[in-house]
């Protein structure tokens, strides 16, 4: 460590044990909590949660929730809510992942999107809306659904991994 740190290197350090698979790490918007996704390979995937103690020292993690993917999960800028794109059964024969959001004060679990193979959610700044990618044939588009109207669209085609600007561009 002392090596690395004399070279201008920061070193790893272990935060998550136990499990096959730790995913997709995001802090709490207040920074408090550290929350992943899980997978050991024996239950089902989970997202977890651990309170942050000073530095990067975790507290006990938690079960927040059992999912049916290891899609990324992205807070609500109030810190109330995250979305999380799941495979869900579509139309009885087909499989697509579509768009949930979880509020973690009710525990309350909702479809925000049905049959739209959407992914990679992103809340806007101001929270109204996600952007996400959507697969159609053999390309991705950047989508854009409207939390309160519930209008879903296409922006532009050949997406991935979208991220919002300062002002909610």
């Amino acid at each position: 460590r002392d090596e690395a740190a004399a070279r201008g290197l920061t070193t790893f350090r272990r935060l998550t044990r136990g499990a096959n698979g730790h995913e997709h790490p995001v802090f709490t918007p207040d920074g408090s909590r550290l929350l992943w996704v899980q997978n050991d390979g024996t239950d089902r995937v989970s997202w977890m949660a651990a309170p942050v103690e000073g530095g990067l020292d975790l507290g006990t993690p938690a079960r927040v929730r059992y999912l049916r993917s290891l899609g990324k999960p992205d807070f609500h800028p109030d810190g109330t809510r995250l979305v999380n794109d799941e495979y869900s059964p579509y139309e009885t024969y087909y499989g697509y992942t579509d768009l949930f959001a979880y509020d973690l004060r009710t525990q309350e679990y909702r479809r925000l999107t049905r049959g739209a193979r959407a992914r990679e959610p992103a809340h806007s700044l101001d929270g109204r809306r996600l952007a996400g990618v959507s697969r159609f044939g053999l390309r991705n588009q950047l989508v854009i659904l409207d939390l309160q109207t519930r209008d879903f669209g296409v922006v532009s085609r050949d997406a991935a991994s979208p991220v919002w600007l300062p002002d909610s561009r």
